[in-house]
């Protein structure tokens, strides 16, 4: 390539179809004004990449004036077999986020740059060099429902970045029971979801002796599903509490609770946000409900204060220990306040 007036070039290797994830390719080449040849590696990666659904792009529209290309190819590499070594070939990083570097060792003058960079991960300096060196980068927070995998080139070796989705349930939320199981008891092990309204994310968590029945049945004011509990009263309303753990909330931010109930005979429902491990502390809210016998909604406004508050350590909870026989609970959601 070369160019009227010296600008960037990127090459790239991705889907040709939505959402246009990357196949293993994007590198930027800065153009001068002299011919030269300009060279990447990369490996396939991402399902989603073959025939059918690829495609190479020559992105030019940072250039201004003219530009010249001449004599492309793709062929399969064959690279120098251990050119290139890499400190840690395998990385996995929080889902929080994180910030790394790669230390490259590589005989002096060979020159390598790095391939397969996807969107979530910036590479903040090292992009290419010769001889050793390192790469540094950073990686954000995992906002996504699954876990997300990268495989980097560098020269002729590949480093494999993993980071995990997050496991903190993202706000606003809102949950209509669309599914056919009942929340699992809270010392049952969650399996892996792909998505955030999910009867996995519910758990139940009863005092010794207590013995609930917890069922999903069709019906709700405004469509859906509703959860069924029957029991036994108790004199504590935390002897039977339903959980949604792990909320993604902000310290000293104003959040909305929304919920429909009804019961077969009237009692006091609490809603309470707070520590899931001792000591338990609140975080923000502690309501009650007397709910009678025709749905209505029930709605509470707190804000989150309180140490040890974050998704890693909070859970909203339904405590219904002093109802008697069945409570029926509907199109719940957990909104931002302004």
């Amino acid at each position: 390539m070369k160019t009227q007036k010296p600008g960037p070039v990127s090459i790239a290797f991705g889907q040709r179809t939505a959402p246009y994830k990357t196949c293993g390719l994007w590198h930027t080449f800065f153009v001068t004004g002299n011919w030269a040849e300009y060279t990447v590696p990369f490996r396939v990666t991402s399902n989603g990449c073959d025939a059918a659904n690829n495609r190479l792009a020559i992105q030019a529209g940072q250039i201004d004036g003219k530009l010249w290309l001449a004599n492309f190819s793709v062929a399969r590499d064959a690279p120098v077999h251990g050119a290139v070594t890499i400190d840690q070939t395998k990385r996995r990083v929080a889902a929080s986020g994180a910030s790394g570097r790669l230390v490259v060792t590589a005989r002096p003058g060979y020159q390598w740059s790095v391939g397969g960079v996807p969107d979530w991960i910036k590479i903040t300096s090292g992009l290419q060099g010769a001889g050793s060196g390192t790469i540094s980068y950073t990686i954000g927070e995992n906002i996504t429902a699954e876990e997300r995998l990268a495989a980097l080139m560098v020269g002729d070796a590949t480093v494999e970045i993993s980071q995990p989705s997050s496991s903190a349930i993202r706000i606003p939320y809102h949950d209509d029971f669309r599914y056919s199981s009942a929340p699992v008891p809270i010392w049952a092990q969650p399996s892996k979801t792909t998505g955030l309204e999910s009867a996995v994310q519910w758990m139940i968590d009863e005092q010794p002796g207590q013995h609930s029945a917890l069922s999903i049945v069709a019906e709700a004011p405004h469509g859906g599903n509703s959860v069924v509990l029957e029991r036994k009263a108790d004199p504590r309303a935390w002897a039977t509490q339903i959980i949604l753990p792990s909320l993604g909330v902000q310290l000293g931010q104003t959040y909305k609770v929304s919920l429909w109930m009804k019961t077969q005979k009237p009692g006091p429902v609490s809603i309470a946000f707070g520590q899931k491990t001792a000591p338990y502390k609140s975080c923000g809210l502690w309501h009650t409900f007397p709910v009678t016998g025709n749905w209505a909604e029930y709605t509470a406004a707190f804000r989150v204060t309180g140490d040890g508050c974050d998704a890693t350590n909070n859970r909203l909870s339904i405590q219904a220990g002093q109802i008697d026989g069945q409570l029926w609970l509907a199109n719940f959601s957990v909104m931002p306040s302004f």
